[in-house]
C-alpha cells in the first residue's frame, strides 16, 4: 500500500486573480492574490496545459457552476466599475 504521505497534494492556495494568455501549441494560466498596489497582483503559479485540455477543463468548470447555482442558487457576477473621469 502506497504511503499517504508520498501521494498527498501540495498544501492549496487561495488566488483571486488569473491572467490567461496563448500561443499555438500552450495555453497559460497565471494565478496570483490581489496585492497592496492596486493594479498589481503577487504570482503565486502558472498552469501551462493544450488547447484540446483546456477546453474539456473549461467543460467540467462549467457544468459544475451549473450544478452549483442549482444546489446553492446563482452566483452574483463581479463586475468592474468603469473609473470616474477626472
Amino acid at each position: 500500500m502506497a504511503d499517504p504521505k508520498e501521494t498527498s497534494l501540495p498544501a492549496a492556495q487561495f488566488f483571486n486573480v488569473l491572467r490567461v494568455s496563448h500561443n499555438a501549441r500552450e495555453f497559460f494560466l497565471d494565478l496570483g492574490q490581489t496585492a497592496s498596489q492596486p493594479g498589481v497582483a503577487d504570482l503565486l503559479g502558472r498552469f501551462v496545459t493544450t488547447p484540446s485540455h483546456l477546453k474539456q477543463i473549461a467543460a467540467v468548470l462549467t457544468e459544475n457552476v451549473r450544478k452549483y447555482e442549482e444546489k446553492f442558487g446563482t452566483i452574483p457576477e463581479l463586475v468592474a466599475k468603469p473609473k470616474e473621469p477626472g
